[in-house]
């Protein structure tokens, strides 16, 4: 991880926007791993997009970015049973596999 503290960069904020705004379906879905695998899946495509155009940096995907979300990655089974879906994103915007680290919590139709 990376000990960077950016300012909110453009970039981030437009990545924390599109997460934050595509990923709220999940509000009428269960809190299950269908659901974990079409939100990584999501947000892996939206990445792999800013990477190809040049916004995350890294020879390789694993080298730009990475996504999380799921028990015993992200949550606990209090988080499951809660309702909570957390998503934690790496970005590498400084240098290749040095990530600065995103959090995201939705509800879903369990909570």
């Amino acid at each position: 991880m990376s000990n960077f503290s950016p300012l909110r960069t453009p970039l981030l904020i437009r990545i924390e926007e599109w997460v934050n705004r595509e990923t709220a379906w999940v509000v009428f879905e269960p809190n299950d791993q269908h659901t974990w695998i079409k939100v990584r899946t999501q947000v892996e495509n939206y990445l792999t997009q800013q990477w190809r155009a040049g916004a995350l940096l890294g020879a390789k995907t694993s080298e730009a970015f990475f996504v999380h979300v799921g028990l015993g990655q992200t949550m606990t089974q209090l988080d499951v049973l809660a309702g909570r879906l957390i998503i934690e994103i790496g970005v590498a915007v400084v240098r290749p596999a040095e990530f600065v680290l995103l959090r995201f919590t939705h509800k879903t139709a369990d909570s």
